[in-house]
């Protein structure tokens, strides 16, 4: 059974339900329950119509490793990560794992520490190009080190090189 069908049904039965209720707290508590249903499945599909969202569920199904699902999902993505370089004399270790970053090798810089990409995954719960889209003043993770608050704007992509002697 298709979603969209599914979702009309059930908002045409809840139409018929609200008519006849006389209006309480409670059907409006329902009401707002099914409109945030509503604005959740909108926000989270705003440009695709339930039939061709429902397509596209179709042909990923049949082949997943297809190129096209790869560059439909990253379309609305803003890649905008930008590896600055950092200089060092030593080769710095990772902050959480305490192993060495190597030369060339990519990193992210927050204030004093630096940490691998799989260590800033692993407290962000995402990946670097999901963290660079969010607001600057969101608050990531409880930096371990300190145990203060990260926000967005404290993070740094960084590419490491080691100085030339």
């Amino acid at each position: 059974m298709r979603l969209h069908s599914r979702f009309s049904r059930v908002r045409a039965r809840w139409d018929n339900i609200r008519r006849n209720i006389p209006k309480t707290r409670s059907v409006f508590s329902l009401n707002s329950k099914f409109r945030r249903v509503y604005v959740n499945l909108k926000r989270r599909f705003p440009q695709l119509p339930m039939e061709s969202y429902m397509h596209l569920t179709k042909l990923y199904k049949n082949d997943p490793r297809s190129i096209v699902h790869k560059n439909i999902n990253n379309k609305y993505l803003s890649r905008t990560v930008t590896w600055n370089p950092h200089h060092v004399n030593n080769l710095p270790t990772d902050a959480v794992t305490l192993n060495i970053i190597n030369d060339g090798d990519k990193a992210i810089k927050i204030n004093k520490s630096i940490y691998s990409l799989q260590s800033f995954r692993n407290l962000a719960r995402g990946s670097i190009f999901n963290v660079a889209n969010y607001h600057g003043n969101s608050i990531l993770f409880i930096d371990p080190l300190t145990m203060r608050p990260v926000r967005r704007s404290q993070i740094q992509p960084v590419k490491i090189f080691k100085k030339k002697i």
